[in-house]
């Protein structure tokens, strides 16, 4: 099975190589089956938005990952290695801005890029009122 693997702000740790090399995966750098995070649920989140819809195992590096199993690392590379991991399918969410469509896993958040400013926006379900804010 081809993996990439993942770290915290892209960066791959050593421990993480190491423990996926003593493995029988693949380890590749592009068109992965499955993409191996190492690190919390920050890092599985980044990892969506590099490599959307490929399928995750998030591999926790600290007891600060809630998305992650509570099984071993070692243990959860053998059973994605023997094909008998459980896919769990998380809900994700989308939006447009104009013409652009924006995908995430568990919030989105608008922003203006100047924050002494307000944002002006409106909700189609609730026009003509236009909504002002630091945010939504």
């Amino acid at each position: 099975m081809k993996v990439l693997l993942y770290g915290r702000f892209g960066q791959v740790p050593s421990e993480l190589f190491d423990l996926v090399s003593q493995t029988k995966l693949d380890i590749v750098t592009q068109n992965p089956e499955v993409v191996i995070t190492f690190g919390g649920d920050g890092t599985l989140l980044g990892s969506e938005a590099v490599y959307p819809g490929i399928p995750k195992l998030p591999l926790k590096n600290s007891e600060h990952c809630h998305l992650c199993y509570a099984n071993p690392n070692q243990e959860l590379l053998e059973l994605l290695e023997n094909g008998q991991l459980i896919t769990k399918k998380f809900i994700k969410l989308q939006t447009k801005i104009g013409k652009r469509t924006i995908h995430a896993f568990s919030d989105i958040v608008i922003a203006h890029k100047y924050p002494n400013h307000a944002i002006r926006f409106v909700l189609p379900q609730h026009q003509p009122h236009t909504y002002i804010g630091d945010g939504l």
